[in-house]
């Protein structure tokens, strides 16, 4: 496909399979309605594009790459829309938006690229991080930054291991602009969990306003050097 809007509507499957290898590309403005699986790296590219979801993205064994460039190009997660990137990674780059709108899901334990320099990205939804359930790494490389309305998951317990017995976002930095932290517990006295991480000198900016799941056993919330912890007596 190498032109015009591609619409697929609610019903709808776009399945990228594997085939025998070999990348996949559409040169198209992507109107997701329905579902769309990757299961083979792909690249949509198509100048002066808006791509919309307002279905499922599912990245099953296989990478995508969202190209943005001309004039006033985006992707944007709508508020019906998920994006769940599995243990793969969904890279946006080029010049351009990537929004994920209110209500919209960001999920997975891969990775989420928006490190492109020309790209501003911002989430104003939910990020789930692993499968909730399911625990998992979720890492944003670049600028992780969450606006008022965008709310962050993660499952806690046992001995600290991230990956194993607690969920990690990593970014390269954060700004939590307000929010809700939503945090589903399991045995967790005496334990300091290290939520959200970024690399040694850079900075999480920014707290939660809304804090759901600490009230019992009281666990502390808050930044802590290079790390967002949630501290449970």
């Amino acid at each position: 496909v190498t032109a015009g809007t591609l619409l697929n509507e609610s019903t709808g499957i776009l399945d990228v399979q594997a085939g025998t290898g070999g990348s996949r590309s559409l040169g198209v403005s992507l109107y997701n309605r329905g579902t769309m699986t990757v299961s083979q790296a792909t690249t949509i590219s198509k100048s002066s594009a808006s791509h919309l979801n307002v279905g499922l993205v599912k990245l099953a064994n296989g990478n995508l790459t969202v190209t943005l460039s001309g004039t006033r190009p985006g992707f944007s997660n709508d508020s019906s829309g998920t994006i769940d990137v599995g243990t793969n990674t969904l890279t946006v780059n080029g010049t351009g938006t990537f929004i994920n709108q209110a209500l919209g899901v960001f999920m997975g334990s891969g990775t989420f690229d928006v490190s492109a320099a020309g790209l501003s990205f911002i989430t104003d939804g939910k990020t789930i991080v692993g499968a909730s359930p399911g625990i998992g790494i979720l890492t944003f490389k670049g600028y992780y930054l969450m606006g008022p309305t965008g709310s962050v998951d993660v499952e806690i317990g046992g001995v600290p291991n991230p990956g194993v017995t607690f969920d990690q976002l990593k970014a390269d930095s954060a700004n939590l602009q307000g929010g809700t932290l939503n945090v589903i517990p399991g045995t967790v006295s005496g334990q300091t969990y290290p939520i959200i991480l970024v690399p040694v000198g850079r900075s999480i900016l920014g707290d939660f306003t809304a804090k759901n799941g600490l009230a019992v056993p009281k666990c502390a919330s808050g930044v802590s050097g290079s790390a967002y912890v949630i501290v449970c007596p």
